[in-house]
C-alpha cells in the first residue's frame, strides 16, 4: 500500500477526531418503573481529560436533570450550580465511557446529586446507585421524606459526535474506493 502525505494527514486528523469524540453531551432519561408515572430527563456535558476512560465529577462542565412526578411530592430540577454544590457536600458522579446506563453495577457508572436551596440545604436528591439501594434509581424529597424507586436505570446514549465520526470515516472510505 502506498502512503502519501494526504493519507498521513487524513490519518492524523481522524485520530485527533477520535480523541475529541470522548467529549460530548450525554442524555439522561428514565420514564419507566415509577409507581406514579414519574419521569427523569436531562443531560450532562463532559470530557475525559485525564484519559482514564471515565468522566468523573470534576470533568463535568454542564449538568441538568429534571424530575417530573405525579406522586406525593413536586418535581424539581437540578442544574449545574446544584451539581457543583452537591459535589462540595459529598455528591458523587462517575460515568464510564461507552456505558449505556447509569446506576447499575454492570455499567460502573453512578451519581448522587441534589437540588440545593439558597441556604445550602438539600431539598431533593437523585441517586443512581444500585449498590446502595438495591435498585438502580431512587428519588428522595428531603422535606416530606417521600421516596420513589425505579427498577430501571438512567439511560445514557452515546453522543451523536461518535455517529458523525463513523459516517465521516465511511464517506472517506467510499470516496477512496470510487476513485480507484
Amino acid at each position: 500500500m502506498k502512503f502519501s502525505m494526504k493519507n498521513i494527514v487524513t490519518a492524523i486528523a481522524l485520530s485527533g477526531a477520535c480523541v475529541a469524540a470522548q467529549a460530548g453531551t450525554y442524555g439522561l432519561n428514565l420514564n419507566t418503573g415509577f409507581v406514579n408515572g414519574g419521569s427523569v430527563s436531562g443531560y450532562f456535558t463532559g470530557a475525559d481529560t485525564s484519559g482514564d476512560g471515565i468522566i468523573s465529577a470534576n470533568e463535568v462542565t454542564d449538568f441538568n436533570l429534571t424530575v417530573a412526578t405525579t406522586g406525593t411530592y413536586a418535581g424539581f430540577t437540578i442544574d449545574y450550580s446544584d451539581y457543583q454544590a452537591s459535589m462540595l457536600i459529598g455528591g458523587m458522579f462517575v460515568y464510564t465511557l461507552g456505558a449505556s446506563t447509569m446506576g447499575t453495577l454492570a455499567d460502573a457508572s453512578y451519581m448522587a446529586v441534589g437540588d440545593i436551596d439558597q441556604t445550602g440545604n438539600v431539598t431533593a436528591a437523585v441517586y443512581a446507585l444500585e449498590s446502595v439501594f438495591g435498585v438502580p434509581f431512587a428519588i428522595m424529597d428531603q422535606s416530606t421524606g417521600a421516596t420513589d424507586y425505579s427498577t430501571s436505570a438512567l439511560k445514557v446514549p452515546e453522543p451523536t459526535s461518535l455517529s458523525l465520526l463513523g459516517l465521516g470515516a465511511a464517506a472517506l472510505l467510499s470516496r477512496r474506493r470510487k476513485k480507484a
